[in-house]
Order: structure tokens, then sequence, then C-alpha cells
């Protein structure tokens, strides 16, 4: 799911801030930016948003939040995992997600190494740990990473009683920006963000290269949908043409952007037109969402081992390397193969580069 990535032995804040204000999240201890993610098998669009914290105001739902947990005790430390802190994030994932899963550790390191500055939000009863928050902090901005609470003290709305302390926090060390990581619009368990932030939540606009006010968020910034929509159109152009070719959904889209460089690939969705040249390499036409132009792809020589049983089909598996590649190359490739096919306006189609189907 990975546009961009980046990864490193420690990230200064200066270079948090720089990294977030371009429209990165953290996923472990990698920096990484996409526009479409898959989730309960359905594919949305990702929006990037933020909350300028000299605008944004808590309200009233702080006030009912603070009210209704006086009783509780924060602590703000430096981030560190112990047995107290995980062992709420393993209950925290049974009663949510019915299992354990990855551990809080892993999840946060995952190499070993913890690359970020950052700081942990403890709230306690008593002595009892009963909510967490884990948070980057750059020189002037924030960005919440984690959030996980016992489900026994449900009554007490804890997410949102955390989250809404640790903004308030923010604002008053003189944080400018906080960053909840993105929206998926259709998808309503990412609402509550727009909540907190409210009317001054602001997302990134690719189209415009500027954070914009949430309520200018239009069709134009759905950028898997205008992937879709000009694959499609492809399609139809190339079908009615007599070009074979094949609609792929690359699995490797699904891998975490932690497993390596060779999961750098943004578009869950290319066409396949088979294999050409010497050795098993497989060309492919893909629609960069970022930049909205086709391009030709080629994958390395492939190996028996590199792909993996789906169902009852192999599929090229998730350790592919694409190889970028001209145009002309593949046209060339295709003409031997097939003499004849290519009239010029099914050259200028698959010549890539140009915004072919813009609407």
């Amino acid at each position: 799911m990975s546009a961009a990535k980046v990864s490193k032995q420690n990230f200064t804040g200066p270079e948090l801030d720089e990294l977030l204000s371009y429209g990165f999240f953290r996923s472990g201890t990698v920096m990484y930016k996409s526009h479409a993610v898959r989730t309960s098998g359905q594919l949305y669009n990702v929006i990037r948003i933020r909350f300028p914290l000299e605008e944004w105001h808590p309200g009233s739902t702080y006030r009912k939040l603070k009210k209704r947990n006086a009783d509780l005790r924060m602590e703000i430390k430096p981030f560190t995992i112990d047995h107290e802190n995980e062992e709420l994030f393993d209950r925290y994932r049974l009663a949510r997600f019915g299992d354990v899963g990855a551990s809080l550790n892993y999840l946060v390191h995952q190499d070993g190494s913890h690359a970020f500055p950052s700081e942990m939000f403890r709230c306690y009863d008593g002595e009892q740990l009963i909510a967490c928050a884990v948070t980057d902090m750059g020189e002037t901005s924030a960005a919440g990473i984690l959030f996980f609470y016992d489900h026994e003290h449900a009554r007490r709305s804890l997410g949102k009683f955390l989250i809404y302390t640790m903004i308030v926090h923010m604002k008053t060390a003189g944080i400018k920006y906080y960053y909840p990581g993105y929206i998926l619009p259709g998808n309503k368990d990412f609402d509550y963000k727009m909540d907190v932030g409210g009317g001054c939540t602001e997302f990134l606009s690719v189209k415009a290269g500027q954070w914009l006010p949430c309520d200018e968020l239009d069709a134009d910034d759905m950028l898997m949908d205008i992937m879709i929509k000009n694959l499609k159109q492809m399609q139809r152009s190339l079908h009615g043409r007599g070009i074979p070719f094949r609609l792929v959904y690359y699995y490797g889209f699904d891998a975490p952007v932690t497993m390596g460089k060779n999961f750098d690939w943004n578009q869950p969705f290319y066409l396949n037109f088979g294999t050409y040249g010497e050795g098993n390499r497989e060309w492919i036409l893909s629609y960069d969402m970022e930049r909205q132009v086709f391009e030709w792809y080629t994958t390395r020589e492939t190996k028996d081992d590199e792909y993996q049983l789906q169902g009852s089909i192999w599929i090229f598996c998730m350790v592919t390397e694409f190889v970028k590649e001209e145009a002309a190359t593949f046209l060339n490739l295709y003409e031997q193969k097939h003499p004849g096919m290519l009239d010029q306006e099914t050259r200028r189609l698959l010549s890539g580069g140009a915004l072919v189907f813009q609407s």
C-alpha cells in the first residue's frame, strides 16, 4: 500500500515535522505515504488530515469527558514498553479483535529499535493502568500513533477522553499541528477523527499541493477513484482494438509497508500484457495516482519460488521488483509478437506519460 517510504535509525524532530507535512504516516519504524488502502476486503481512498492547534478548541465534548473522568490520574513520560502496558494492550486486542495478535513491542518497534521521539500518555484509575496513547513528537508537530484501553471501563469513553486530553496538552505545549493519520471516505470507523478536529480540520490536497479546509474536499481528491476510472477507460479502448491483456489485482499491495524495499508499489490494479522478450518478464501498464499518468513497468526475471498459490491460481507474489521501462521498448516487442496489430491510435494510447483519459 506504500507510495513512498522512508526508513532511518533515528528521525529528528524537524525531519518528522517535514515528513508529516508531506502526508507521511508511521508504521513501525517506517514513514510511508499512500493514496489507497484495502480493509475488510474493500478498497478506500486515503485522505490525510491534521488539526491546526492554534485554531482548535476542545469544546463541550471534552468538558463532559473531563468531568466524567475527574477521578483518573494522567502521566506523560517518554515512550517505554513494560509488562504493565503490554498486558493492557493484549487485553485490549482480545476484547476488540478477538485475539491478541502482534505485541505492542512489535507494532511500535518491529526491528528492535525505536527510531522516533515519542511520548506515552498513561491513564490510571488508582494504581491500575486503564488507558495508553503513543504520540510521536516533532518540534512543531505531533502524530497520534496508537491508542488502547481497558474495555471494562467502556462507560468512561476512554478512547475519546485520551485523544482530547492529549491534544489539549499539545496545544498548551505550543505544538502547531496534530496529525491523527487519515480518514477513509465511506468507512465510518474513521469518522471520530473529524468529530475531534471539528471545523478546523484540514486535508492534504495532492491536486492543489497544499493543506486545505476539509469542506473543500471533492471528487478530484479521490485519487484511487480516478485511477480506477482511467483503467476502465483504457480497458474499453484496448478491448475495442482486440489487444490482449488482463486486469490484475496486485496482492502485494496488501503487504505491510515494513516488509522491505520490494514493497514500495502504490497501485492495487494494473493491466498485464503477458511476457515479452528474453526471460520470464511480465510487462504491465500502471496508472500513477499521484502524477495521474500511465506508466510502463516490467518485472525482473522471475523464478518459480516467487509465485504463490491464490486458490487454484499461481500469482506473482509479493517479492516482485518492478522496473520502469520506456513505452517504445514494449511497443517494439509487441509488434514482433503480434505483427500488424498496432495502429497509430493504439500506439498513442499505450505510449503512457500523458493524461490519456483526463476528466
